[in-house]
């Protein structure tokens, strides 16, 4: 209850913070609880600041107690997945061996256990070729490369041709290319 003050007292602080009065009065609090002054024990009825709820919560001796204060319910939800209801169901994990469209070699090849089992799985062996082709067994000869003095089958030499000398004339000139022409065709280079 709200007092409503009838006259004006000066308090004096003595000693220990106890108020000095001059006539007896009875103090209460501006919510008409007893004043107990700033040296007394404080308790959740005295206690400053505080809401009738929070009030009620401070002196409920149960858990229960302390949810009707505050309107709350109660749960026995532990927090995991497990305990929930209508929870969407979460497929289960593919693995090598059960992986949609994946196939029995891929399949084999993911669930090798070492290199030798991945091998097997694709039909491979093991080699030890080193690249170079002289390390090859069985390859072919390959014969040398050719030059005018190991080609097989090539025509007989021409007939030797004078070289011309200086200031020849033109009949001289024609005898000699002519001779160069017939050997050109002798050879296949030029047609007959």
């Amino acid at each position: 209850m709200s007092v409503t003050p009838v006259k004006t007292l000066v308090v004096h602080t003595g000693e220990g913070v106890v108020p000095v009065l001059a006539e007896p009065v009875r103090l209460v609090n501006p919510d008409g609880t007893p004043f107990t002054g700033a040296g007394a024990a404080v308790t959740v009825e005295t206690l400053g600041g505080a809401s009738v709820i929070g009030k009620a919560v401070m002196k409920a001796s149960t858990g229960a107690a302390a949810r009707t204060a505050i309107g709350a319910g109660t749960s026995s939800f532990s927090g995991a997945y497990g305990d929930l209801t209508g929870k969407p169901s979460i497929p289960t994990m593919p693995t090598a061996s059960t992986l949609s469209g994946a196939t029995t070699v891929g399949k084999a090849v993911m669930g090798a256990a070492d290199t030798a089992a991945a091998r097997k799985a694709i039909g491979a062996g093991t080699s030890s070729f080193s690249g170079s082709y002289t390390d090859l067994t069985n390859k072919p000869t390959i014969p040398a490369a050719a030059t005018w003095a190991n080609i097989s089958g090539k025509p007989a030499p021409a007939a030797a041709i004078t070289d011309l000398a200086a200031g020849a004339d033109a009949a001289a000139i024609t005898a000699a290319v002519n001779k160069a022409f017939a050997a050109l065709r002798a050879f296949g280079v030029i047609a007959k």
